[in-house]
């Protein structure tokens, strides 16, 4: 993608991102009621990581909604046997690198207790989404330089989704209600 065509994305995205009005809050993870996970599609291993994590959060009373993106022309046969995920590819962005999904829209205006973000790779199509989305709890990787897009990140150097969600889940569960230890002094960094 020429570099222009991403900085007008990139340009898009920071206009609208002051326009998006959402409830910014730290939720627990046992308060959590809505989650969605946003993950680029790398292969199946990762796709099975995330949705063995989306069943247990379920099998929690947690409603989940599940979106990959393929960072191809289409999406591969192996995830059309996920009936609980989303999936979309490069058709289905725009020329700015924007997604123009209908279930992208709509991952984009629902109001998640907490949404996380597994891209490592900072592919603009995920940042779009995490940026604008209305979610009460941004969390995702440990990036300086996307630091805008979350409200929490953790770090990971292992980088495997699994490790990841691992930390993830520890420390949502170690965030307490209002006048108990607050989640700086837990090991969560925050903006």
């Amino acid at each position: 993608m020429p570099v222009t065509i991403t900085w007008i994305g990139k340009r898009v995205l920071q206009f609208r991102q002051h326009r998006v009005s959402r409830q910014k809050c730290m939720v627990s993870l046992s308060e959590a009621r809505e989650v969605g996970i946003l993950f680029p599609v790398n292969g199946q291993l990762e796709l099975h990581e995330v949705m063995e994590y989306s069943r247990m959060l379920s099998s929690g009373g947690i409603s989940v909604d599940v979106l990959g993106f393929v960072n191809d022309r289409q999406v591969p046969g192996y995830c059309f046997d996920e009936r609980n995920a989303r999936f979309f590819c490069r058709r289905d962005l725009n020329f700015f690198s924007i997604p123009v999904h209908p279930f992208v829209r709509y991952f984009i205006r629902k109001e998640y207790d907490i949404l996380f973000d597994l891209d490592h790779q900072s592919l603009f199509p995920l940042d779009y989404i995490i940026g604008l989305s209305h979610a009460s709890l941004r969390v995702g990787p440990l990036d300086e330089a996307r630091s805008h897009l979350y409200d929490m990140m953790i770090g990971n150097p292992e980088g495997s989704f699994r490790d990841f969600l691992k930390h993830a889940s520890y420390y949502l569960t170690e965030i307490r209600s209002p006048g108990k230890t607050p989640p700086s002094e837990a090991g969560i960094l925050q903006r």
